[in-house]
């Protein structure tokens, strides 16, 4: 199955399994995709893996614009027939505050995260919950503002004894919600 991914950095992901116990590696390539291109035209070179692979993300690419993968797999007697996914279309990278961490070393605890590396974005919230749902969270921090990539500190409230995530939310001047970062947890004691 072929996808895209919306991450900070635009990637192709490519996932499954290989079925055929005489498969040694697999063999990965991708193209900007262009309906008259011949089956075996304008490929690039994205990886040789072990055939227990199961998800392949080939970065490098431009958001917005049409892709093909292929797959072929390896076995002693050479290499077999290129199997092409797609087009998929990778969409505009989505600003993410990257590396959310939690210090319990005190309390109140505190939240560092990096603002995004990309544009687009105008302020972050931090979000605390009692369950790994952030839907279930609550914002406990103003705007947080700041430039790209900036990193960042926020200082909770003392909290009384029980485990915690915090997850940092990314607004766009209008106030979208652009993205909801993965969870940092702890356990306060």
């Amino acid at each position: 199955m072929l996808t895209s991914s919306s991450s900070s950095v635009p990637a192709l992901v490519i996932s499954g399994s290989v079925e055929d116990g005489n498969t040694q590696a697999v063999i990965f390539d991708f193209r900007v995709y262009s309906a008259e291109a011949d089956e075996d035209e304008n490929w690039i070179g994205a990886g040789l893996e072990a055939n227990t692979i199961t998800r392949k993300e080939i970065t490098g690419i431009t958001a917005g614009t049409p892709y093909e993968a292929s797959i072929r797999y390896r076995a002693q007697s050479g290499d077999g027939d290129r199997l092409i996914l797609g087009p998929v279309t990778v969409p505009a990278a989505v600003p993410m505050a990257e590396n959310v961490t939690a210090d319990l070393s005190s309390n109140p605890p505190k939240v560092l995260w990096q603002m995004p590396q990309i544009t687009g974005w105008s302020y972050a919230v931090v979000f605390r919950g009692t369950t790994s749902n952030p839907s279930a969270s609550v914002a406990v921090s103003d705007h947080e503002t700041g430039g790209l990539y900036e990193p960042k500190v926020f200082e909770d409230d003392v909290l009384t004894p029980g485990t915690y995530w915090w997850w940092v939310r990314i607004y766009d001047a209008a106030d979208n919600l652009l993205s909801i970062s993965p969870a940092a947890s702890g356990t306060i004691i």
